[in-house]
């Protein structure tokens, strides 16, 4: 290899990133900060070691392509001999460096059992689940001397991965300073940079940056600014980690109590549950969020909707929580759903009706998503005495990673995109039920009794005819 400079860093961010000794590294945030040059540029370090191997990670091929074009250039003074299909970069040493794309699920997957001394992620949050990445750096291991694994990742705001990497990178500490897994002591840290911290950009095109500034609100903060509160698309742009999530306190028992579930096997399922204030804040307490093996590997035994009617109960009666209703999906009734036919006529009962005979007093959830929507936008939004009307406690995790991440549908108007995965929409349309079934608001302590009206509606949507000892004392 010559001994000739063939890129340099830029002094601060870049350079600060290509000089960190953490397992896991994020560099970027923003537009224009010089990543891809980075990235390319910390995989060279160790090109001298013919043990050395690296893993370079693409969405999609079209993606991967343009960055072995961009690799040639930088590495056409290294030796380097370019291989494609899938695209293999070997030097005069020995070492190795191999590409490879996520363009489907089994994609994470073709990488286990192998050793990859150093891995570079391009466009991190387009993984849409953190299980993914996880099973991707599961081959991100050295077994020789002088070569500690690392992950080198790169992204901006916005993807359908969003949620997970915010909470893993963005959220957990301050930025630029390493962040320790308390259980692991395994190391990881975020390295922002703007296209301000890439001088070569700004001085070969100066009108970049008065592109961004020129673009909607929404995208000049993430692609200029680098917010991670803010997403490209983004649906509910009120969303602060900084005000709707709360530490988790004791709720006052006189305070109303609801649940609310979307249901799903192969999807993960979601349940919550839902306190009020007297000044009519929401507070979601507690939520139940797995897939069927998430069920299986926790209960012992596989998802079925009794099971977890009774898991949800068992909850309950722990911490002496009397509820008014669960508000869930209207399609639980439908035969179908159960997946019990015969003959061509519905046979057995329905996911809710099994629910409810193992006890849960369930209430079907109007369904309209645009109206859903609005509901759920007023819930966000900020009351008059400064402090949103729906707010989530810190614990509940999945959905403080959802909502960032949520954005509109391409072909439907004022609707949210549906995604699968994890957390995906899931939360998103508990919520939604929850909001749409109108809870009242709570009143004083020494009046805060129901309605003959509102208990006559409730018992109908119970699928009571008459009064029930159980369902009046919880009012």
């Amino acid at each position: 290899m010559p001994n000739e400079v063939i890129w340099k860093a830029h002094p601060g961010p870049q350079r600060k990133a290509l000089t960190r000794t953490d397992k896991e590294i994020l560099y970027g945030g923003a537009r224009g900060g010089g990543k891809t040059d980075a990235g390319m540029a910390w995989l060279l370090r160790w090109i001298g070691n013919p043990k050395y191997r690296g893993l370079i990670i693409r969405k999609d091929g079209k993606d991967l392509s343009d960055w072995v074009d961009r690799a040639r250039i930088m590495y056409a003074g290294t030796g380097a001999n370019f291989a494609y299909r899938p695209a293999e970069i070997k030097f005069p040493s020995g070492a190795m460096l191999r590409t490879g794309h996520l363009n489907d699920a089994n994609a994470y997957e073709a990488y286990q059992g192998h050793e990859y001394q150093k891995m570079l992620i391009e466009e991190l949050t387009q993984i849409p689940e953190e299980e993914s990445y996880l099973k991707l750096i599961s081959s991100c291991r050295s077994t020789v001397d002088g070569l500690d694994p690392q992950v080198f990742a790169t992204t901006n705001p916005g993807g359908s991965g969003h949620g997970w990497v915010k909470e893993r990178f963005i959220d957990v500490g301050k930025w630029g300073e390493t962040y320790v897994e308390e259980k692991t002591g395994l190391t990881r840290v975020f390295i922002p940079a703007k296209v301000t911290d890439n001088p070569t950009l700004m001085e070969k095109d100066s009108s970049y940056i008065h592109m961004l500034e020129q673009l909607p609100d929404n995208l000049r903060k993430a692609w200029k600014d680098g917010s991670w509160d803010i997403v490209a698309g983004q649906v509910f742009t009120e969303w602060k980690q900084s005000t709707h999530v709360v530490e988790p306190f004791d709720i006052p028992p006189t305070w109303n109590h609801w649940l609310a579930m979307d249901w799903g096997t192969n999807a993960p399922f979601a349940v919550g549950w839902y306190a009020q204030d007297f000044h009519q804040h929401i507070y979601l307490y507690r939520e139940l969020y797995m897939t069927g093996l998430d069920f299986e590997a926790a209960i012992g035994m596989p998802l079925t909707p009794k099971r977890l009617a009774k898991v949800v109960k068992m909850i309950n009666k722990k911490n002496h929580i009397n509820y008014q209703y669960c508000v869930v999906d209207p399609a639980m009734w439908n035969d179908a759903v159960s997946g019990k036919q015969k003959g061509g006529q519905p046979s057995g009962k329905s996911v809710a009706e099994t629910m409810m005979k193992a006890g849960l007093k369930l209430i079907k959830a109007d369904n309209d998503r645009v109206n859903g929507l609005e509901r759920l936008r007023e819930a966000i939004a900020t009351a008059p005495d400064g402090k949103p009307f729906y707010m989530v406690f810190s614990t509940c995790r999945k959905t403080i990673q959802m909502y960032p991440s949520l954005t509109y549908d391409n072909y439907k108007i004022n609707d949210v995109k549906k995604t699968g995965g994890d957390p995906g929409d899931h939360g998103y349309d508990r919520d939604r039920y929850f909001f749409m079934s109108r809870p009242p608001v709570p009143r004083a302590k020494d009046d805060n009794a129901e309605s003959p009206i509102r208990k006559a509606y409730l018992r109908a949507q119970l699928g009571q005819s008459g009064s029930s000892d159980e369902v009046d004392e919880v009012y």
